[in-house]
């Protein structure tokens, strides 16, 4: 049974619900639990009825048991055999109407994915996160971004064959990026991400950019990626796998250091990652993506470090976690965590 509160799901176009595993193992094999807490959320947001229905009626066709597994071009083939078997005549007798409503919902969403050339993305120009969450956005190049808490990427309307494709990212998002074709085959179309005063820029590869904080980080896992910054236009510099570059919002410089850190990139698995953090530095990360500051109330706190990991979409656990690691009675008030250690009586 999904325990996600509603406000997880209110920003989902049909793929987010389609490539949800919770939503999956409610269409497929779903529980009285699940049918009841999916019940309350229609009739809580009526709204959403016809792009949850959009999303059981592929889930249905496809029968996809983990939608995370597939890569963008098998994705992207799979809508294209939903289309086929519905053109394709019927095993079964299928009325007519349903028919007609399969065959539109299914070319709406290949249309949404670029099918037959049109550039498009999957639903609007801006994809937002909101705290606690994190979302998996399949663009119309087949590129996958995945967003962290509180995080948004605007991506144009269309892209133009032979233009580069460019988009605009304020937070943190993981990039998979495919490569494509441009007017000669010695040209592919650059993919271009705009995050602060940083220009990134890459033909083909996966990497992650943050901008929550202070300064500007990106790390490279795969591929090549050209870095430049507002600040120094005519300076650019290469980035390889392995490494990460930061820009302090006060220097102009790009800072590249030679091993990229693994904490960086734990997020898209639903972790966050700490070695020796200071409890600044850990209430940083907590408020992030949570947007809830932690308060170390009471002595006994200097010197105190955190080593270990931490959820990143659930506050019930991340509470528990945080108890049991420091001793601490943890108690939220409107936007705090406060952690208060007992008292021992002597």
């Amino acid at each position: 049974m999904s325990e996600k509160p509603f406000d997880h799901y209110l920003s989902f176009e049909p793929l987010d619900f389609v490539m949800d595993e919770d939503v999956q193992n409610w269409v497929l094999q779903g529980t009285p639990e699940q049918e009841a807490y999916w019940q309350a959320f229609r009739l809580a947001f009526p709204q959403k009825a016809d792009t949850i229905d959009t999303a059981r009626l592929l889930i249905r066709q496809l029968r996809v048991a983990d939608w995370q597994t597939l890569t963008p071009h098998q994705l992207h083939e799979r809508f294209q055999a939903v289309l086929t078997q519905i053109d394709a005549p019927p095993v079964r007798i299928i009325p007519l109407y349903r028919r007609t409503w399969l065959r539109v919902a299914a070319c709406l969403l290949l249309g949404l994915l670029g099918w037959q050339g049109y550039q498009y993305g999957w639903a609007s120009d801006t994809y937002q996160t909101g705290f606690g969450q994190q979302r998996r956005i399949l663009l119309a190049d087949q590129t996958v971004v995945t967003l962290a808490a509180n995080s948004s990427l605007r991506v144009p309307g269309r892209w133009s064959f032979g233009q580069q494709r460019e988009v605009w990212l304020s937070g943190e998002g993981y990039f998979e990026v495919t490569k494509q074709p441009g007017p000669t085959p010695a040209k592919g179309r650059n993919f271009v991400v705009h995050a602060r005063e940083l220009t990134i820029e890459v033909l083909g590869t996966r990497f992650n950019v943050n901008t929550l904080r202070s300064k500007t980080t990106v790390s490279l896992d795969e591929g090549k990626i050209r870095l430049s910054s507002a600040r120094e236009p005519s300076r650019t510099l290469e980035l390889r796998p392995g490494q990460t570059a930061q820009q302090p919002a006060n220097r102009p410089a790009i800072q590249v250091m030679p091993t990229a850190d693994p904490s960086l990139t734990a997020w898209r698995n639903g972790r966050l990652l700490f070695r020796a953090a200071t409890l600044s530095e850990l209430s940083q990360r907590v408020e992030e993506v949570y947007g809830l500051t932690l308060v170390f109330d009471g002595q006994g706190w200097k010197e105190t470090t955190y080593t270990g990991e931490l959820p990143t979409t659930d506050t019930t656990l991340l509470t528990r976690i945080l108890a049991e690691t420091f001793g601490a009675d943890v108690v939220q008030e409107a936007n705090q965590l406060i952690l208060r250690k007992p008292l021992h009586n002597p």
